[in-house]
């Protein structure tokens, strides 16, 4: 019996020594979540405006054109309860702080998390958002991306994919998902967490004179009239609810925006491309200034 556990012990040793090697390596690799809370930090006195949300906001909104000390805190899939597990977090450490950018989408009405495995691992890891030592889910290693990070790694290939101010850029050929996508999105239902976390941010900013522009960005029209209207009533609910409530929120619907009707300034139906996001930036910016006087 003694010699069966050891030898149980010796293979699970084996097993363990590559996985650990490998989990330290990958976490060495520099990635856009370390950059960007690092930058966060490093820069907190000076950030004025701050873009938070998912990928709409992420690769639609550039900083760098929005003005002076902008920074896209943004990431893919980054529900309203990450946005407020950040802003709760490092707000204190912003005194300068008077805009917060945030997208209302419909993924935005119905998931107030990470979508997905993967970027919860990625936030408890390196945001250290409710850290279990005990679950795989705080382990790089148990995720499919692991080998192409460690061959990207070995390559040399950078892992942080945003620019100097956290905006991702792509210039990708357009492609047609409007209908996949919509119907997609339709069989997702409201979650009151996400309008709690939402209420949230508002009160967290209001305490710190801090103003909230809730933004729905372009979207394909395809896409849009491919949508079931009671998750509009539902987000347009959303909306109401929050400006009735709170003096410092605004919001600005682009969803009848130009742009809209133009495939070549997207990647996807719900995703602009690089000159999309300069001209809906720069909009974005005009309209700000005429709502924050």
């Amino acid at each position: 019996m003694r010699k069966f556990i050891l030898k149980t012990l010796l293979f699970v040793f084996i097993l363990a020594v590559p996985a650990v090697i490998a989990e330290f390596y990958i976490r060495s690799l520099p990635n856009a979540y370390i950059y960007k809370i690092d930058y966060l930090k490093s820069h907190a006195e000076n950030i004025e405006t701050l873009i938070l949300g998912h990928s709409h906001t992420m690769g639609g909104i550039n900083p760098n054109l929005l003005g002076e000390n902008c920074f896209n805190m943004a990431m893919g899939s980054q529900g309203y309860i990450m946005d407020e597990f950040v802003l709760e977090k490092y707000i204190n450490n912003l005194p300068n702080l008077s805009c917060v950018i945030l997208p209302l989408s419909f993924s935005n009405v119905t998931g107030a998390g990470p979508a997905g495995d993967a970027y919860l691992t990625y936030y408890k890891i390196y945001y250290n958002y409710q850290r279990n030592p005990l679950s795989k889910k705080d382990y790089e290693i148990f995720l499919k991306s692991k080998y192409k990070k460690m061959e990207n790694g070995i390559k040399g290939i950078s892992l942080i994919w945003c620019d100097s101010l956290g905006y991702v850029s792509s210039n990708e050929k357009y492609r047609d998902d409007a209908i996949r996508e919509a119907k997609s999105q339709n069989k997702g239902r409201p979650n009151s967490s996400s309008l709690l976390s939402l209420d949230n941010i508002v009160n967290i900013c209001k305490n710190k004179s801090v103003q909230v522009i809730l933004v729905t960005t372009p979207t394909i029209k395809t896409y849009q009239s491919n949508l079931d209207s009671s998750q509009f009533n539902a987000m347009y609910e959303m909306v109401k609810t929050i400006t009735n409530k709170y003096d410092n929120v605004h919001y600005i619907n682009y969803s009848d925006y130009y742009l809209c009707s133009d495939s070549s300034y997207f990647t996807n139906s719900t995703h602009l491309n690089e000159k999309g996001a300069e001209i809906f930036t720069l909009k974005l910016k005009q309209d700000i200034k005429e709502l924050i006087k």
